[in-house]
């Protein structure tokens, strides 16, 4: 990982707003704070591995903040397809009213849950790393392959 996406990467996930997402259960086995850093970290590894050329920060960013919604989706009274649907509306919302999104940013959080969202499409690399690694990491924290704890984080 190189400094600078290291750098942003800690710098959103020290926000005391996005360490709250460590209160909140996600994917059965993990909390929505490590799931978000885990999306993040693998979205990185991904573009280094297959030489995609990434805006790190945004990158960061939009990874650590595409599930920034404060609640246990099994706790509220929506079904899994309405949750799927409607998380990246409030996630957007919340990372509108907490941080300063570029356009990127916002593609990245809005358009995670593409294909079920299907208007909203990915329109940048970026967008696209976090659609796919989200998908991948949570079939992973589903089946007890994620590791709690990120060094550093």
């Amino acid at each position: 990982m190189t400094e600078v996406y290291y750098k942003n990467l800690k710098k959103i996930a020290a926000n005391p707003a996005v360490q709250e997402l460590k209160k909140y259960p996600h994917h059965v086995r993990t909390t929505s704070y490590y799931h978000c850093l885990n999306v993040a970290m693998k979205s990185y590894a991904y573009a280094k591995r297959f030489h995609i050329k990434v805006r790190e920060e945004e990158l960061a960013r939009g990874a650590m903040l595409h599930d920034f919604y404060f609640y246990c989706a099994r706790d509220e009274k929506m079904n899994g397809f309405r949750h799927g649907k409607e998380h990246p509306y409030v996630a957007l919302e919340n990372a509108r009213n907490n941080f300063e999104l570029s356009p990127v940013e916002e593609n990245i959080i809005g358009s995670h849950m593409w294909p079920l969202n299907i208007r909203n499409i990915p329109r940048s690399r970026e967008a696209v790393l976090v659609c796919i690694v989200d998908k991948i990491c949570a079939v992973q924290e589903r089946c007890g392959k994620v590791r709690a704890g990120l060094g550093g984080f």
